[in-house]
């Protein structure tokens, strides 16, 4: 559907929406994955794997992010909805990084990709955060008015 939603009403036709379609699918995977099993599991799994978990998310964000970038040439639409684009940095950051004395970062080509590509990636480790966290609340929440549910039958 949403391949269909960018073929009718976006502007840069058949391959922008094929492609923001593979991408954004990609992306939900990897949220998917970082929250699998969860509530079931709660916080048990170990720092280990959450840790794995949150790097993966983090990831496959950044490379989704880093393929818009990537083909920008082709005018494929400017990366994640929830995460900057490269652009916005430049907008927002080239009067405030003189400011801050690290004029020298202005200096490397296309640095604001570059920002926005690690934006994606902590904005991956945010969301994946957050839908755990989500997830096990709601978790507690039901099994707590399930225990009081089962007391009022009795």
């Amino acid at each position: 559907m949403h391949a269909l939603h960018l073929l009718l009403f976006g502007t840069n036709g058949l391959p922008a929406a094929a492609f923001t379609s593979a991408l954004a699918l990609l992306a939900g995977a990897a949220l998917s994955l970082a929250v699998y099993d969860q509530p079931v599991r709660g916080w048990r799994i170990g720092a280990r794997r959450w840790l794995l978990r949150l790097a993966a998310a983090a990831a496959v964000l950044a490379l989704v992010q880093a393929a818009f970038v990537l083909a920008r040439d082709r005018n494929l639409g400017t990366g994640l909805v929830f995460a900057w684009s490269g652009y916005y940095y430049q907008s927002g950051l080239n009067d405030t990084l003189v400011h801050w004395g690290l004029d020298g970062i202005l200096a490397i080509q296309d640095w604001y990709h570059y920002a926005a590509v690690i934006d994606a990636g902590l904005t991956g480790i945010a969301l994946a955060v957050g839908l755990a966290v989500g997830l096990n609340v709601a978790g507690h929440l039901f099994n707590k008015w399930e225990t009081l549910a089962l007391q009022a039958e009795e």
